[in-house]
């Protein structure tokens, strides 16, 4: 693992620059893509759902995961019948919950939508980022990626912002949806959380 904080996760001899320049490179797919995620539609696509947070404020493991589970409206994407979906939350979600969301999909069987989804977890109740815990497990990144059937056709849709997410998108090989660059945001040297980096300021 690199030691700089910012590459988190990412090969130990990658440079900051290298992995500005691989993510901006990598962010380019999304040109292409976008006319798979604005509407609708009948195309073959994989959405990699991590809702990270990488926030100052204490949560209980507990509330990260309601937090997380909060982006599960996005489930109603799988009325399209050629996207899969790959879901990821730092603990496992209840069934029932996820047969209520699939329930509400409008001329779409329950049963034929959750073929197309698959459920993943590090079964990790730690505050600490849902992306910093998968950076960590190597081979829970593969299983990821291994449901990625066109990583042309694949993107990744964060929480918030931060390099975690960055190195995230680095790792899959995926562009990622986000309001802006990493490089721009809140979580830098000076206000990295200490779970993450103890003693680093």
């Amino acid at each position: 693992m690199n030691p700089d904080p910012t590459l988190i996760g990412l090969p130990s001899g990658m440079s900051a620059e290298q992995a500005a320049a691989q993510f901006d490179q990598l962010q380019k797919k999304l040109i292409p893509l976008w006319h798979l995620i604005e509407s609708f539609n009948q195309h073959e696509q994989t959405i990699v759902v991590v809702p990270s947070m990488s926030v100052d404020v204490a949560v209980t493991g507990l509330e990260a995961q309601g937090y997380e589970e909060r982006f599960l409206f996005l489930l109603l994407l799988l009325a399209q019948p050629r996207a899969r979906m790959i879901y990821v939350t730092s603990q496992a979600i209840h069934p029932s919950v996820i047969e209520y969301y699939l329930d509400l999909l409008s001329g779409v069987i329950p049963s034929h939508a959750l073929r197309r989804l698959t459920l993943l977890s590090p079964y990790d109740d730690s505050p600490r980022p849902l992306s910093l815990k998968l950076l960590e497990r190597p081979r829970l990144l593969e299983r990821i990626e291994a449901g990625i059937q066109n990583k042309e056709r694949a993107h990744l849709v964060c929480y918030n912002t931060t390099f975690l997410e960055r190195n995230l998108a680095l790792r899959l090989g995926i562009p990622a949806l986000w309001r802006r660059s990493p490089a721009s945001s809140f979580w830098n040297k000076k206000r990295m959380p200490a779970a993450i980096c103890p003693g680093w300021n």
